[in-house]
């Protein structure tokens, strides 16, 4: 291996170290945000207004859109919480 390829082998490992520990550190906000009782009070508020809410079979393209997209968001704030709980 070339010194030049070593080089750019170390710079890319570095990046993603650097990269885990941004994601770390969000995780970790979002875990602070939504800590204790209140913390999961609006956890339980943003799933019923998202994940267990379902549209009737009447609903648009548009509305189907909408939720997808709030139930996404959702979701991942869920995942960023449960990711700085398992890390602390």
């Amino acid at each position: 291996m070339t010194e030049s390829a070593k080089t750019q082998k170390e710079a890319q490992k570095k990046a993603a170290i650097e990269a885990a520990e941004r994601e770390a550190e969000i995780d970790s906000i979002f875990c602070a945000v939504f800590k204790g009782a209140s913390g999961e009070k609006a956890l339980n508020y943003l799933k019923n207004m998202t994940l267990n809410r379902v549209l009737p079979a009447s609903a648009t393209d548009s509305e189907l859109r909408q939720r997808e997209g709030q139930r996404e968001i959702v979701a991942h704030i869920i995942r960023r919480v449960e990711n700085g709980r398992n890390r602390q």
